[in-house]
């Protein structure tokens, strides 16, 4: 059942409860609990969501950084969802059917650096990541979002909205209680990245690993 559908139903069962008995009869209504969600969670998947970093889509590159995370954690599973050029709204689209997919206990996300490039305003990329994390969240799930670094292909008008956006992606963080990945002050060298000035080089790659795995070691104590 997905989420417009569990809404519906409780909406449906709200309103023949408080129409069935007649409306009030001096005391409010107590609106009914939603359903639970009808999935449990494996704490050993984890899954990546974001670009062409995330995927690992440069050129002769066999290895992104969720696999470089996946071979540092014993006993968890790090599926790569990343999805070459594709923006953060791709991600909020698609999260329900991860979810129910693959039941992660946690979800990584590095979205927005395709969507400066294209000019995406900043309180869109914003929805877009609250969305994420609001499913993630309503099915129990734990979600790590990801500032973004100043690619290299980036010009200067463009760079300019990265500290507007990495500070709402924090401020957003902040509003839900959770957890924030600081990929963007610890791939910040120019030489971290690939000819193409985008994707990040295999040491690139691996510091956005190592950045996530400090994370997960916070939140899970492992």
């Amino acid at each position: 059942m997905n989420m417009n559908k569990l809404r519906l139903f409780a909406i449906i069962v709200f309103c023949s409860l408080f129409l069935g008995c007649g409306g009030s009869s001096g005391d409010d209504p107590t609106p009914p609990t939603p359903p639970d969600p009808e999935i449990v969670l494996d704490p050993g998947t984890y899954i990546a969501l974001g670009c062409g970093v995330t995927e690992g889509s440069a050129s002769g590159q066999t290895e992104a950084w969720p696999e470089y995370l996946d071979a540092m954690i014993r006993g968890v599973v790090v599926v790569n969802l990343g999805n070459s050029r594709t923006y953060a709204v791709f991600g909020a689209y698609h999260i329900d059917d991860y979810m129910l997919e693959y039941k992660p206990k946690c979800v990584m996300v590095l979205y927005g650096i395709n969507d400066i490039t294209a000019g995406v305003p900043v309180d869109e990329i914003i929805g877009d990541l609250e969305a994420i994390v609001q499913v993630v969240q309503y099915y129990g799930g734990d979600i790590i979002l990801g500032t973004i670094p100043r690619v290299p292909v980036y010009t200067s008008e463009k760079a300019k909205v990265l500290p507007v956006l990495n500070m709402e992606i924090v401020a957003l963080c902040t509003r839900y209680g959770i957890r924030c990945a600081d990929v963007a002050n610890s791939l910040n060298d120019p030489s971290l990245y690939r000819d193409d000035g985008f994707h990040p080089t295999d040491e690139g790659e691996q510091i956005i690993a190592n950045v996530y795995r400090r994370v997960i070691r916070d939140l899970y104590g492992f």
